[in-house]
């Protein structure tokens, strides 16, 4: 998917205005620490990391800013509807990751305006 398709997923303006300080905070963080967060927090090492931000990147994500909080917002939602909101580590079967991100990726597609991140408290 191209820059088309980008404009049509989401509207940056408004998707950083929702953004808390902690987030923006985390988003400009070194890719390190940035993939040590995602390690600590959602249990996901460097190579999940590494595909996760590629999927999202080939959906015409380019901002790394902008990935980055879709990365964040995905890994929570990953955790708080598998975890049922408990602080765990996440695991994916076998082509599981994939069917995630496609869910994510869709259910964001569809939905016009996007729903603001979550609070930190949720994070």
């Amino acid at each position: 998917m191209g820059e088309a398709s980008l404009k049509e997923w989401h509207k940056p303006q408004n998707f950083l205005a929702s953004a808390t300080k902690e987030q923006l905070y985390l988003v400009n963080l070194t890719d390190l620490e940035f993939s040590g967060v995602c390690r600590e927090r959602y249990g996901v090492n460097k190579g999940l990391y590494n595909t996760i931000e590629d999927y999202f990147s080939k959906q015409g994500i380019r901002n790394i800013l902008y990935r980055r909080l879709y990365i964040l917002e995905f890994l929570n939602d990953v955790q708080s509807r598998y975890t049922e909101g408990k602080r765990s580590h996440l695991t994916f079967g076998t082509g599981g990751l994939a069917r995630a991100l496609q869910t994510f990726f869709i259910n964001r597609k569809r939905n016009a305006s996007l729903k603001p991140l979550k609070k930190k408290e949720e994070l």
